[in-house]
């Protein structure tokens, strides 16, 4: 009489343990790169307002990141504390930022 098969073995839950730490340490790191990076094209689309423009930013009013071949397309709009508003562009770190003035609706 045959009989009932036998399960291949017990569900290894220190395995399932570590591999969601692994899988929770790497979502982390990779939200905590993606943090980082953001900050850094903030603080430099700043400073280059700042500079170029006589302009403190106020307000991020819309940004966009778009891979590129080796970087970071980022483009978007701000409002200076004095109510102006700018459109900017940079294609990778390595460039400064375009900065275009807006009128009204017009940008």
């Amino acid at each position: 009489m045959a009989s009932a098969p036998k399960p291949h073995g017990r569900i290894n839950f220190k395995m399932i343990a570590l591999t969601a730490l692994i899988a929770l340490a790497a979502t982390t790191f990779i939200i905590a790169e993606y943090t980082s990076s953001s900050q850094v094209w903030r603080l430099a689309l700043n400073a280059q307002l700042q500079k170029d423009k006589r302009c403190r930013m106020d307000d991020l009013l819309a940004s966009k990141s778009t891979a590129l071949d080796g970087g970071v397309r980022v483009e978007g709009r701000v409002r200076c504390t004095d109510n102006r508003e700018f459109k900017f562009v940079r294609n990778g770190s390595h460039e400064k930022f375009k900065l275009k003035s807006c009128s009204g609706s017009q940008c």
